[in-house]
């Protein structure tokens, strides 16, 4: 049901869900607002996700980390998991590292500090209009115009399910919050991430030596589709998009 009720949400942010604008917001608010989520900064921020897919200084979301040795950032931090623990063991845990990192952080981490996005937008933060740190583009802040009251109304509903849930958690004990409400929402976060993963594969992992296929797998593969025109800093040459992602991003609000 939670994840029924995110599919629900993310048409709305795609301005898929109806035609009357008057109930896409209103469904869209309410949804987003259980989740967490706030609607309208994340409806300008996923339509911008979509307009600079592939970017490496404008890119959104799951941006590479740009490194000029092994020792720095992430891949440092890998390295040494396998000069610690051996290179089968070490990468085994640097796997087990990265899953709790994106699966159980990297949903807030994204809303909070815009973990992931590329580095000319500066540091962004859903719930707040203005960049967390000077961009190198100013002009293309995440949040411009009017966009920055949005932010604000958006945080009204935010504010209003976060007290009702410490007021839940107050009256009947925070056993029972996590169970109903705080755990559910930990799963559909962890699944937002891992499904975004599996659209975001690059098609070479369909090829032949992966060996047998499932069709879970193979569904996914499905998904992906070759990008004929590419941005001088795109980082892979394949551009995966639903057909339903597609025809929705047309109304999409840039603007």
């Amino acid at each position: 049901m939670h994840l029924q009720a995110w599919n629900f949400s993310f048409l709305t942010g795609h301005s898929a869900f109806s035609k009357n604008k008057m109930i896409q917001d209103t469904v869209g608010y309410v949804l987003h607002s259980l989740f967490l989520v706030p609607y309208y900064s994340w409806q300008r921020s996923h339509a911008v996700h979509h307009q600079y897919t592939n970017s490496m200084e404008l890119g959104e979301t799951h941006v590479p980390e740009p490194v000029s040795s092994p020792e720095e950032g992430s891949v440092g931090i890998r390295n040494s998991f396998m000069q610690l623990f051996g290179e089968t063991l070490g990468i085994r845990l640097w796997g087990v590292y990265q899953a709790f990192l994106h699966l159980i952080l990297g949903w807030p981490a994204y809303l909070l500090i815009g973990a992931t996005g590329g580095i000319d937008r500066g540091m962004t933060n859903h719930y707040w209009p203005d960049p967390l740190t000077e961009p190198k583009q100013p002009k293309k802040e995440l949040f411009p115009g009017n966009w920055k009251e949005k932010v604000f109304k958006s945080d009204i509903g935010v504010a209003a399910v976060a007290s009702a849930a410490i007021a839940w958690a107050a009256c009947n004990g925070i056993p029972q919050m996590m169970a109903l409400y705080g755990g559910p929402l930990i799963v559909v976060n962890a699944w937002l991430v891992l499904y975004t993963w599996y659209v975001l594969l690059p098609p070479m992992p369909c090829s032949t030596h992966w060996g047998p296929y499932s069709c879970f797998f193979l569904f996914f593969c499905t998904l992906q589709a070759p990008t004929y025109r590419c941005r001088r800093s795109s980082f892979f040459t394949g551009q995966p998009q639903l057909r339903q992602g597609r025809l929705a991003y047309n109304r999409s609000p840039l603007r």
